[in-house]
């Protein structure tokens, strides 16, 4: 899906991981994650969570209906539960790897948007990069 923003020159591009209607006939929009849930202290949930926000605003835009509440599902293995005894995962018909789901509701203000996209466009005009995250290791890379 796409949603042109003439006035910043963005286009916004996107699809949602699912999309599930509700009793109400709105739409609950679901991201999956696979990696270790770690709530707050991820340095990259206001990425997810704005990721989020992008769909639901497309959903929005292209008519698909209205987005009543949204999440991001983690799938989180649970290797290290077997980690002195790696072999146990394996079986007759191949490799099982547990996982337990989190989930963590996203609260959608769709007011947000356009400064984020604001931003982005500022972003897009500088000479150089700005600075990365703190805690992010590719920002430390580049």
């Amino acid at each position: 899906m796409t949603e042109e923003f003439p006035d910043l020159d963005i286009t916004l591009v996107g699809m949602p991981d699912a999309v599930f209607s509700n009793c109400n006939g709105n739409l609950v929009l679901v991201d999956y994650k696979t990696a270790r849930y770690k709530g707050d202290e991820d340095p990259f949930m206001p990425t997810y969570e704005t990721q989020l926000l992008g769909y639901a605003r497309l959903l929005q835009s292209n008519g698909v209906g209205t987005v009543e509440s949204a999440a991001l599902v983690y799938f989180q293995n649970q290797a290290k539960e077997h980690g002195e005894h790696p072999l146990k995962l394996l079986s007759a018909d191949g490799f099982k790897m547990p996982f337990e789901v989190k989930i963590h509701m996203v609260e959608l203000d769709m007011s947000d948007l356009t400064p984020l996209l604001k931003q982005i466009r500022g972003y897009a005009d500088k000479r150089h990069p700005p600075a990365g995250l703190d805690k992010c290791k590719d920002c430390a890379r580049l």
